[in-house]
């Protein structure tokens, strides 16, 4: 086929990789550009532009922010043997709508297939500023969640070494009253008044009972549980 075919069919290849390339960076949030050996950028993709809004073009946006970019170590090109920067940085840039952005951009060393310009270094640059004040917010209604329940678990601990240094108080009036009881058990009453009597002493002990139980998980959450160890006769406890 004649050479102006070729041509034709080799630059609408390359035009369709752009696209697919651009179609695929674009789905997942990330920019591309091209640092050309004087230190300006070429190439940008059009994803790049949209996150570089409010500045009037890539190149201003790269000098606002390249005094900031911690570049990484030098590597050699294997393909070239010239140097390349291959790592990951980040970068905080005011714009000049006094927007705060915070940039991460990944230096991928030589992009062979994308450029003919040597040494060129291609970049990936994603907009990591909404994701980082996600993660802060999170960070501090994590914070917050954490003093919630610092502050629950601290009440919940008074309330239970109260009732445990309460257990004493608490449980003399209760033995208080079957003391009056058992007394009004012996006196010489009615039938119907010995009925009133047991029932009333039946109350208080399990009234008691329960007052026990409760001091008892009190003492367990405060800690003040004793446990004592003796022998005993498992036939006659069952």
């Amino acid at each position: 086929p004649p050479r102006s075919t070729l041509s034709s069919s080799s630059a609408a290849s390359d035009v369709y990789k752009r696209q697919l390339l651009e179609h695929a960076t674009h789905a997942i949030g990330v920019g591309i550009a091209i640092i050309s050996p004087n230190n300006r950028l070429t190439n940008v993709s059009p994803t790049l532009r949209v996150m570089q809004g409010d500045w009037p073009n890539a190149n201003a946006w790269w000098n606002d922010i390249r005094d900031n970019v911690t570049a990484p170590s030098a590597a050699t090109c294997g393909r070239c043997g010239k140097e390349e920067r291959l790592g990951t940085c980040t970068v905080e840039v005011l714009s000049p709508t006094g927007r705060m952005q915070v940039f991460e951009i990944v230096f991928t060393g030589h992009g062979h297939e994308v450029t003919t310009e040597q040494p060129a270094n291609v970049l990936l640059v994603r907009d990591i500023t909404r994701r980082l004040v996600a993660e802060e917010h999170l960070r501090r209604l994590n914070a917050q969640l954490v003093s919630t329940r610092d502050e629950a678990l601290a009440a919940s601990r008074a309330k239970s070494t109260f009732l445990a240094n309460m257990s004493h108080e608490i449980r003399t009036p209760m033995n208080g009253i079957i003391g009056m009881i058992e007394v009004l058990d012996t006196l010489g009453t009615s039938h119907e008044q010995k009925k009133m009597v047991v029932t009333s002493r039946n109350s208080a002990f399990s009234l008691l009972r329960i007052i026990d139980n409760i001091l008892d998980i009190s003492k367990i959450d405060a800690g003040k549980m004793v446990v004592e160890t003796s022998k005993t006769d498992l036939q006659s406890v069952i």
